[in-house]
């Protein structure tokens, strides 16, 4: 919603609603878009209260509900707004039964800002009331740069965004002037200091919800978009700098208290206004857990980026993108995940695993949702899932010390394999839904077993072959289908087996799915081999963010369930074994 948002947005309001000509999609072929809820007016954000999901209209300044999946006729809010350009109803949080809304108030519809403000509603089911004013943010001298993206923390704290609005001072990174709520990052409740400075303008802000590493995307002017890091004290460098820095540059950025600027962790060098950013924490997802999503409003596409193990960088294969900086003319492939979105205003994951994308110019909520819902089903039997019964208070003791530097690294490490061990910590080996898993060749004779199981719709029992592409390219063809059409079969992983990705096929009829007569149904499941490799080097090392993590939990500030998360990952990176 930037650049090109300040030049459309006058002939929108002329021409109307110019929706996208093309159909929403997803590259990943396990995942399906749909056309969700439809006939909104410029929405921007939404967010979820249990089922339920509160979308804003920007320009009618409108909070409407939609409840299974319909858009309900009145509104359960009606607000006084100032809609020019970049103003309006622009940001939604909820935490629990309250909502938190941003916009820019005025005492009439399309009268005289009166600032960009914060407030807090209660939620009854059925209508906002009985409104908290939190915080007032300039909306003057400019109608644009306004931001308004909220987010909350893993302590249930909320946190505003805002631009520049037009004003230039110490907050820029000029040497004059006062301090004045502009270009900056802070809690509005409870209220507190600046997180980060320097900010041009924004409209994606989030919190890594295992780490609490907070994230933000910002817009550039003519050169360079941004995906930052927001450390503590962070400065972003504008109007100085946008993109990586210059030697340069970095000498002519005055200082301001004890704010630090760093470097994006990515670059645009073309302006693709990037708006929301979402990172995956859904089973629904379960090859995604270790990505970001990041939408755009320029060009209506989704990127995906994939964290390092720290979870505080991105990690490519492309090299073109190995310099964290996409240049004109790289290849997008690796970092393609949706396109054709229109302007993508907000990205936000339900509590029913999906994910749900707001597209301003099309006025549509879109839901991403695995192809394999309402389809055949093929269950792997690897997948290591967690359940969690009741945790001894001893557990929450060790994870405190040890959090505290009082026990090493070792003994708590022993106390999580006792939960393990003992079945207090369960790890099952039951899959309940299709995903895409990853097997580690064996390195001796031992063998991996692929466990295929699930059921065929009747009409086609008979007609039915698996058939299973190697990564070589060879094939493999499963006719154990049942009569009732349940489907039990292995495929072994020896230390002979190619290395990469198999894909597992429901063919009709000729089964030579290579050939040209080749009746393909759909694919239904897919799976990688990726070699062990053995080091010599110091055994991997327990994250910060999990120490960080068993800090919350023995505080009480995070779930069992939360806390699980991370010794899921622990065990997917072998620094626990079970």
């Amino acid at each position: 919603m930037n650049k090109i948002l300040v030049i459309l947005f006058p002939l929108i309001f002329s021409l109307g609603l110019i929706p996208n000509v093309f159909a929403a999609s997803i590259q990943d072929p396990n995942f399906a878009v749909e056309e969700y809820v439809k006939d909104l007016i410029f929405p921007t954000t939404i967010t979820f209260l249990d089922s339920d999901i509160l979308v804003l209209e920007k320009n009618e300044g409108k909070v409407r509900l939609i409840r299974d999946g319909i858009l309900q006729p009145t509104p359960v809010l009606d607000l006084p707004v100032n809609s020019q350009g970049e103003r309006g109803l622009l940001g939604i949080e909820s935490v629990e039964n309250t909502v938190y809304l941003y916009f820019t108030e005025s005492s009439e519809d399309g009268g005289d800002p009166l600032g960009n403000r914060v407030y807090k509603y209660s939620w009854d089911g059925a209508n906002l009331s009985d409104p908290v004013f939190l915080k007032n943010f300039p909306a003057e001298p400019a109608w644009f740069h306004t931001g308004g993206a909220l987010t909350k923390d893993l302590n249930g704290n909320v946190f505003a965004i805002i631009g520049d609005v037009g004003h230039y001072g110490v907050l820029q990174n000029i040497p004059s002037g006062n301090p004045n709520d502009t270009s900056v990052i802070m809690p509005v409740d409870p209220p507190g200091p600046y997180i980060a400075m320097g900010i041009r303008n924004s409209f994606g802000l989030t919190v890594d919800p295992l780490t609490g590493n907070m994230w933000d995307t910002e817009n550039g002017e003519l050169l360079y978009d941004e995906i930052n890091l927001i450390s503590p004290n962070f400065n972003s460098g504008w109007n100085v700098i946008m993109g990586p820095a210059t030697q340069e540059e970095l000498e002519s950025l005055p200082e301001f208290e004890n704010f630090v600027y760093s470097d994006p962790e990515f670059s645009f060098v073309d302006t693709i206004s990037p708006t929301s950013i979402l990172f995956i924490d859904s089973e629904k997802f379960p090859n995604y857990s270790d990505s970001v999503l990041v939408g755009n409003c320029n060009l209506g596409d989704i990127y995906k980026f994939t964290l390092n193990e720290s979870r505080d960088s991105f990690q490519f294969s492309n090299h073109e993108l190995s310099d964290l900086i996409l240049d004109v003319g790289d290849n997008i492939s690796e970092i393609e995940f949706g396109s054709d979105f229109g302007c993508i205003t907000d990205i936000e994951q339900g509590p029913d695993g999906f994910l749900y994308v707001v597209s301003l110019t099309n006025g549509i909520v879109y839901r991403i949702i695995p192809t394999d819902t309402n389809d055949i089903t093929l269950v792997d039997g690897s997948n290591q899932t967690s359940s969690v019964t009741s945790i001894p208070e001893w557990i929450k003791n060790t994870a405190a010390w040890w959090a505290g530097n009082q026990i090493s690294e070792t003994e708590f490490l022993q106390a999580i394999e006792y939960l393990i061990e003992n079945n207090i910590m369960k790890i099952s080996t039951e899959r309940e839904s299709p995903k895409i898993s990853t097997y580690l060749l064996p390195t001796n004779d031992s063998t991996e077993i692929v466990n295929i199981t699930g059921v065929f719709p009747e009409d086609y029992v008979g007609l039915l072959t698996l058939a299973i592409i190697q990564p070589d390219g060879s094939e493999k063809y499963i006719n154990t289908i049942n009569r009732d059409g349940s489907i039990i079969t292995t495929l072994p992983i020896s230390s002979d087996s190619p290395l990469g990705t198999y894909h597992v096929f429901a063919v009709v009829g000729d089964r030579t799915l290579l050939g040209d007569d080749a009746n393909t149904i759909k694919l239904v499941y897919t799976f990688n081999v990726e070699e062990f490799v053995e080091s010599d080097a110091t055994p991997a090392t327990v994250p910060e963010w999990i120490k960080n993590n068993a800090d919350w939990w023995a505080q009480g500030l995070i779930t069992d369930d939360d806390f699980v998360k991370g010794i899921k990952y622990l065990i997917e990176q072998r620094i626990i074994t079970v």
